[in-house]
Parts: C-alpha cells; structure tokens; sequence
C-alpha cells in the first residue's frame, strides 16, 4: 500500500488488503490536505456478496471530532474501544459511514 502514487490507487489497495489483516464491515479511509485545512473521508463498506465497494468522498473541516483531534496536536497512532465516550467524537466525522456501532477507531500517520 505504501507504493500507492494516487488516493484511488491507495483505495483499491486498501480493499484489497486490509480485510485480512482486520475483519470490518466498514472502514473510514482519511486525507487530509494541509494547503486547505480540509479531511476528506472515503467509506469502504462490506457487501453482502463479500465484496467490498468505496462511496464518494466526504470533505469535513480538519479539527472535528477525533480525526481532527489527531490532525490539530499531529499525533501519528491513536487506537481507542468504545470510542463514543470521547468527548471529541462526533459521528458525523467519525462515523461518516453510518454503521450502527463504532466499536474501535484506529488513526494513523501516514508520510
């Protein structure tokens, strides 16, 4: 995934590979571009043939909820259970998918 040279290059690699690693029914792939202060948010949801599929991306302002959290104190991993008990979540950001329980949230750096 790493080689990716583009964010659709990046996702079709992310379908591919990640289920392996993590059995999810949705997952919230975040950019952010620095020049505009700006996340933008792909969902890659299971379907119910197995396969995976991305929506459209979403563009949120870059401090909201915990991925802005992340993104404004430039932390590089954040792992939390139960994340609705932050304070910082807010599940139009952090659950722009709208799957029904947001069991863990994993944030990573990526450069």
């Amino acid at each position: 995934m790493a080689s990716s040279r583009s964010y659709q290059e990046l996702l079709e690699n992310v379908k591919i590979r990640l289920p392996h690693y993590f059995d999810f029914e949705t997952l919230g792939l975040l950019f952010y571009n620095q020049k505009d202060d700006v996340m933008f948010t792909f969902d890659i949801q299971k379907r119910p043939d197995g396969r995976y599929y991305t929506n459209e991306p979403l563009k949120y302002p870059a401090r909201l909820g915990i991925s802005g959290q992340c993104i404004s104190q430039n932390i590089e991993l954040v792992s939390l259970n139960e994340p609705r008990k932050s304070r910082h979540f807010q599940p139009e950001v952090d659950n722009s998918s709208g799957s029904g329980n947001v069991k863990n949230i994993i944030i990573g750096k990526w450069m």
